[in-house]
């Protein structure tokens, strides 16, 4: 009697979790969305983020830190964005801009559209007083424009689709450059991932 309730309770726990994945339509749910904010104040440094693990990387900051490594998705320096791609990385990565403003208006399949991948581009450490030779990604180098001084930002309402180092793809809306400060380096973005 004794096995034959293990049994049943182990039975109902495995149909529970099936059923969680899949609605009662027997669809599997949309990705995983959410909003993020990347830290990346610091002029002569880099913040590395991973759509798979939804979080950033803990690194020495440099540009060369996870050289080697397909951990990464994207890497932040202040406006500056890299993909793990190209010139950037040893992953698949890249970017594409769409035309649409809304998540739900991206009619663009990710597997068929081109990325572009990152290329070789001066970066400019102001704090600094010069520039190095690194890569960053031209798609999006213009996710927000500045102007004045002091600077006022403002951040462009689109949509970008970003291919993973892996190859997987993220669905990539930019809400703001600054924190509650006015402080820029504060990249909160809203995202999709995995999209298919």
């Amino acid at each position: 009697m004794k096995k034959r309730s293990l049994f049943f309770s182990a039975l109902l726990c495995a149909t529970l979790t099936f059923t969680a994945c899949k609605d009662d339509k027997g669809v599997t749910p949309p990705p995983a969305s959410g909003t993020f904010t990347v830290r990346a104040p610091v002029f002569d440094r880099w913040t590395y983020f991973s759509f798979e693990q939804s979080d950033t990387i803990q690194t020495d900051g440099s540009y060369t830190a996870l050289a080697d490594s397909r951990s990464w998705d994207l890497a932040f320096h202040r406006g500056d964005i890299r993909t793990n791609g190209g010139a950037s990385g040893p992953g698949r990565g890249g970017a594409f801009k769409t035309e649409a403003a809304e998540m739900s208006a991206v009619t663009e399949n990710p597997a068929e559209v081109t990325y572009t991948p990152d290329v070789r581009a001066e970066i400019t450490f102001p704090t600094m007083r010069e520039t190095a030779d690194q890569s960053r990604n031209e798609v999006l180098a213009d996710w927000y424009t500045s102007s004045g001084m002091p600077p006022t930002y403002v951040v462009h309402p689109d949509i970008y689709l970003i291919r993973t180092a892996e190859g997987k793809y993220a669905k990539v809306r930019f809400e703001d450059y600054t924190n509650d400060l006015g402080e820029g380096g504060h990249i909160t973005f809203t995202y999709e991932y995995p999209v298919k």
